[in-house]
């Protein structure tokens, strides 16, 4: 009960969220201010389909992209040699984070690719301010044949009340890979109950209910497929592999005032255009 007392008043859509949030804009108002100035300048073409969808297709530079992928790719090699699931356990025991916010410090390359202008600007024009890059990790997850649970249900983040979550998929995903999947997010029947009072998962039969037909949509694609997703607005399940391993870099931005304000990853200094070389990895 305590738990659950918590999620109610700290996570994200709470009441106290959102009164938290307007004070610290408020007593930060300079930044506030001269965050959505910097804004309004990015290219804006993908906030329709990100408004009516939830989701959209982001396009960057292919070699940036090819080259990223194979990195992750040496680094999976690397870090999970034996392509072993994790052991079942309560938490995300479908998955294995290779790099999480802790230890992506320790890769310049993956941070740098996730901190392009081109994936700033476009999540700053839906933000509608200078978003903050606040989380990068590389994911793998595994076919388990246990029972769905988790972000493998149907459900909202709630580090912020918007935020853009971009999807690099570094392998190949196809149905049998456990695809990123959403629900158009303006075909979602009328809901109005608060949304810290809605359940956090929702199973398949469920979710039928609350939309509408046929606008449920696994987004597959070979490696270096690459989307954007409002991952607070639309929901949206993954990691429901069947018979193949997924690997994704996920990168997410949210605004100056988000659930952790300000704690934003630090870019290392680069020169040229920004590309930091991808160093050589031993036993890859």
């Amino acid at each position: 009960m305590l738990e659950r007392i918590k999620v109610l008043t700290y996570r994200g859509h709470s009441p106290y969220y959102y009164l938290r949030k307007l004070l610290f804009n408020i007593i930060n108002w300079r930044e506030h201010r001269r965050r959505q100035q910097w804004a309004r300048t990015c290219d804006r073409s993908h906030n329709g389909t990100l408004e009516t969808e939830g989701w959209c297709e982001v396009s960057v530079d292919p070699r940036w992209v090819s080259e990223t992928v194979a990195y992750c790719q040496g680094l999976d090699r690397k870090m999970d040699p034996e392509n072993l699931s994790p052991q079942a356990g309560g938490g995300k025991d479908f998955w294995r984070l290779l790099i999480d916010n802790a230890s992506v410090k320790n890769f310049p390359e993956v941070i740098r690719f996730s901190a392009q202008s081109r994936l700033k600007e476009i999540a700053s024009a839906y933000l509608g301010e200078e978003a903050v890059l606040a989380n990068v990790s590389l994911m793998k997850s595994y076919p388990t044949g246990r029972k769905v649970k988790h972000s493998q249900l149907w459900h909202l983040d709630a580090a912020d009340s918007r935020m853009l979550l971009f999807y690099l998929y570094c392998s190949d995903v196809d149905d049998q890979a456990g695809p990123f999947t959403v629900v158009e997010k303006s075909r979602m029947k009328p809901d109005w109950r608060p949304r810290f009072l809605r359940k956090y998962g929702y199973s398949d039969s469920e979710i039928v209910d609350l939309a509408e037909p046929g606008c449920i949509r696994s987004i597959t694609g070979p490696a270096g497929t690459m989307f954007a997703c409002d991952s607070a607005q639309t929901y949206h399940q993954g990691s429901r592999c069947e018979t193949k391993t997924r690997l994704a870099l996920a990168i997410r931005y949210t605004t100056f005032s988000g659930l952790h304000p300000v704690e934003e990853i630090a870019v290392p200094q680069t020169d040229g255009d920004g590309r930091v070389p991808l160093r050589p990895l031993v036993n890859a």
